[in-house]
């Protein structure tokens, strides 16, 4: 402990502008974040019981397709505006009209495509539902200079806002929709009026405005770092969302809507952890992306932060989904149980694994990244082809298995070439919160054993705080370093914010 207040603040005082910036960007990343996914939770948990696996597999089977447009549309001009340092009002201006017009295109596009892909999955339904879902294509690119904007000042108070209101909303109107009879359109009214409110927020708290200014110069600027990450964001898209247009194909929609939703628990760490601190890290690294000593620890110390939060999430839930699964959505998705069992595993080691692109993206070597997830891609889609024979099951173990022992090892030493880390490094990083959490799940376990089998609010009742406690008290004894830094750091900002001394000060 003595090490980290001589090294990491010692380190970070001549930037202690840009260091508060980023803790206050954390805090807020993290209430938005947890804004967002209360709400998000609530709204999927009674659309899920009132709406069928088909309902939802439907919406998935079209947004397969809409949302890799979505990721075109913008054409990572908005992560470029966010890494360039030098960006003049011609550059805001001319991203601005360039994905008004391609939003428009695209919505247009779509509407004429959906015989075609209605055809793909032999579902007529698809024609009406496709159409109107194109609709968010013109609505979403609107918003991309402001949010970009509101990212790199680190104004994520206003995202916050913003986020959890826009899923706060739409999710009470889809739900009305679904008590009402709409079935599969309140699905589709909800990715509407998500975006529409992102929309309206965000010109309502950003200060910019676009003027009618085009410059192909300021295009060719950005295109440089954009194009290569669009590149891999296309590769990523596709290697990600392959599973869902394989299960649709050839299983069935109510299948496609049973994965979606185990698939669903496996981006909660992601949402929680690797995402919280996305939106923070990547201008916070580039913002000194020349300092390659700084940039590992910041990362290595991001890192740890994660997995203090996603390991035990998952773990805990690998152990109680079956009752979780019953007792909150019911038993018309009991085949979902092994699916998010499966995922809790592969999403311990994704919420890990995502960060390389906080490293990719602040050195502005997204070539190289681009480059890597041909590879992922490949390993990707002939792990879904082998799984498919199982099921979608299947396809969710091996791409676990694969992302273990073929990805994970040269992945890190990828990565750690760029800055000078070890990939043991990020192993031993993360390896007593791994001891912590899994001792936390044998403890949940074993008081499984004791409630009945059949009473599932029960076990959750008590199964859920129980594992709370004991990691807590676990991660507190055992001095673990991530647990004592955010101890510290809580402490610190409550002096700032307060002026008074917490009671939560690290004794080593």
């Amino acid at each position: 402990m003595a090490q980290l207040r001589e090294d990491f603040p010692a380190r970070m005082r001549e930037s202690d502008g840009l260091r508060q910036k980023t803790i206050t960007g954390v805090i807020w990343s993290a209430l938005m974040q947890f804004g967002q996914l209360t709400a998000w939770f609530l709204v999927t948990v009674l659309l899920a019981r009132l709406l069928t696996p088909k309902d939802f597999g439907l919406i998935g089977m079209v947004t397969v397709f809409t949302g890799f447009a979505v990721l075109i549309n913008e054409f990572g001009f908005g992560s470029a505006l966010i890494q360039r340092q030098d960006i003049e009002e011609r550059h805001l201006n001319s991203v601005f009209w360039l994905n008004v017009v391609t939003g428009f295109a695209f919505t247009v596009l779509f509407i004429a495509a959906s015989p075609l892909i209605a055809r793909l999955y032999n579902e007529p339904a698809l024609i009406p539902l496709t159409s109107v879902v194109a609709l968010s294509f013109a609505i979403s690119s609107l918003k991309v200079v402001q949010h970009a904007l509101l990212n790199k000042s680190m104004d994520f108070r206003r995202l916050a806002i913003i986020n959890v209101a826009a899923v706060f909303v739409a999710g009470l109107i889809a739900v009305g929709m679904a008590l009402t009879g709409f079935g599969v359109w309140s699905l589709v009214a909800n990715l509407l009026i998500m975006a529409s409110i992102q929309v309206l927020l965000m010109w309502r708290l950003s200060r910019w405005r676009p003027k009618f200014e085009w410059d192909t110069q300021a295009i060719r600027e950005l295109f440089g770092f954009s194009a290569n990450l669009v590149g891999f964001r296309v590769l990523n898209y596709w290697t990600s969302n392959a599973d869902n247009l394989l299960i649709g194909k050839f299983i069935s929609a109510a299948a496609l809507g049973i994965y979606g939703r185990a698939y669903e628990f496996r981006i909660l760490p992601l949402v929680l952890g690797s995402w919280v601190l996305d939106k923070v890290m990547f201008p916070a690294l580039s913002a000194i992306q020349h300092d390659k000593r700084r940039v590992k620890q910041f990362f290595l110390r991001g890192n740890r932060t994660i997995a203090l939060l996603t390991f035990p999430m998952m773990m805990g839930l690998l152990v109680i989904a079956r009752p979780f699964t019953l007792a909150v959505f019911g038993q018309k998705w009991e085949a979902a149980i092994i699916i998010i069992q499966i995922f809790c595993v592969e999403a311990m080691g994704r919420s890990i694994l995502t960060t390389s692109g906080w490293i990719y993206l602040s050195q502005g070597r997204t070539d190289i990244q681009l480059r890597w997830e041909i590879l992922v891609g490949i390993v990707r889609f002939l792990s879904i082809i082998v799984g498919l024979r199982w099921g979608a099951a299947g396809v969710a173990a091996a791409w676990t298995f694969s992302l273990y022992f073929i990805l994970w090892y040269p992945s890190w030493t990828i990565v750690g070439r760029l800055i000078g880390m070890r990939a043991t490094e990020v192993l031993s990083n993360v390896a007593s919160i791994f001891l912590c959490s899994a001792i936390m799940a044998g403890a949940v376990f074993l008081a499984g054993l004791a409630l009945p089998e059949s009473n599932y609010w029960l076990r959750v009742a008590v199964q859920v705080p129980l594992g709370a406690a004991v990691y807590m008290l676990v991660i507190h004894f055992l001095k673990v370093r991530a647990y004592l830094e955010v101890r510290e750091l809580v402490a610190e900002q409550w002096r700032l914010r307060y002026g008074k001394t917490a009671d939560l000060a690290v004794h080593s």
